[in-house]
């Protein structure tokens, strides 16, 4: 028998089950650690879940919760880690990439590109420092506004906002690189 509480609980959760795989799936560097992450978040928010106060941000409590969970997680990792080396290629200076066409074309193609390159984008996603990766995932992945990204990490909106921005910036020049260097923009 399920009590109120797993009740509850379960409910709240399968709206954002997805979410959660996809922003940890990201955000772990040790991928095949993925459902034990999941397992970890789960307990940790479960045993938890007397503290949520109902009627305020599920999302933006679990998320906190997966966020902080995945840091700890990453720590043990951090050896093996630095074993993967993020991509080294020289990449345009941002301000030869506003006046450049190929940005433009990148942009507007962006379908195209994407699904030429996925595990480029991942790897791109990967090379962003622990914040910034954090960050950009909480706001694309979980759709969380600023305000809720800043109360899950605890730091200020515009720290959320200027590492955003950075993350951005590098995941556009490194893949504006990628797509030059493959012919897929000319």
């Amino acid at each position: 028998m399920i009590s109120k509480k797993q009740s509850e609980f379960l409910g709240l959760l399968s709206s954002w089950r997805e979410p959660l795989i996809a922003y940890l799936r990201y955000l772990l560097w040790k991928k095949e650690g993925l459902e034990d992450a999941l397992q970890s978040v789960l307990l940790v928010a479960y045993q938890k879940f007397g503290d949520f106060q109902p009627g305020t941000n599920f999302r933006a409590w679990i998320f906190q919760i997966a966020t902080h969970t995945v840091f700890n997680i990453n720590r043990r990792y951090q050896k093996e880690s630095k074993l993967i080396k993020p991509m080294t290629e020289d990449v345009p200076d941002p301000s030869e990439l506003r006046n450049n066409l190929d940005y433009r074309v990148l942009l507007k193609q962006s379908d195209l590109v994407l699904d030429e390159m996925s595990e480029e984008v991942k790897n791109s996603i990967l090379a962003l420092n622990e914040t910034e990766r954090s960050i950009f995932l909480l706001r694309s992945v979980g759709e969380l506004t600023y305000e809720e990204i800043a109360r899950i990490l605890s730091i200020p909106v515009g720290s959320v906002m200027g590492n955003l921005s950075r993350a951005r910036v590098k995941l556009r020049e490194k893949l504006l690189a990628y797509a030059k260097t493959t012919g897929i923009l000319r």
